[in-house]
């Protein structure tokens, strides 16, 4: 089993030196509206293809894993959620996607001496 890692051409290949823990999730986020007036028929409007969310979890990540994990995400190649790069799951299965965290916020606390809880949210980008 390989280790979860980010791609981009031009810029070297993050490697994490764990796996994120189990569960193993894809999200699916149906774009409908949904509606029902005075108990009549159910209504639905949809607005897209359903977005995927790849959510990683990591506890106890290296402070070398940290540090390179923030200056990727600084990268002006991928800046934050502006540029798709490649994500490689442990099973070696690659999606292009995106940071997608809702309020931007990078936000990743030490649990121990260079020890870090990682909660990373990803967006299957539909469009690169």
């Amino acid at each position: 089993m390989a280790y979860p890692q980010f791609s981009k051409d031009g810029l070297t290949t993050l490697v994490f030196s764990q796996g994120n823990l189990y569960p193993v999730v894809e999200q699916l986020q149906f774009n409908q509206v949904k509606d029902r007036a005075e108990g009549g028929p159910i209504r639905v409007a949809t607005l897209s293809a359903p977005t995927t969310f790849l959510p990683l979890h990591f506890d106890g990540l290296s402070l070398t894993d940290y540090q390179n994990l923030k200056a990727w995400l600084l990268n002006p190649q991928v800046n934050g959620s502006a540029f798709p790069f490649t994500f490689t799951n442990v099973n070696g299965v690659e999606y292009e996607v995106r940071w997608w965290e809702d309020n931007g916020l990078f936000q990743m606390p030490e649990v121990s001496t260079g020890l870090y809880t990682v909660d990373i949210r990803l967006i299957v980008d539909t469009f690169a």
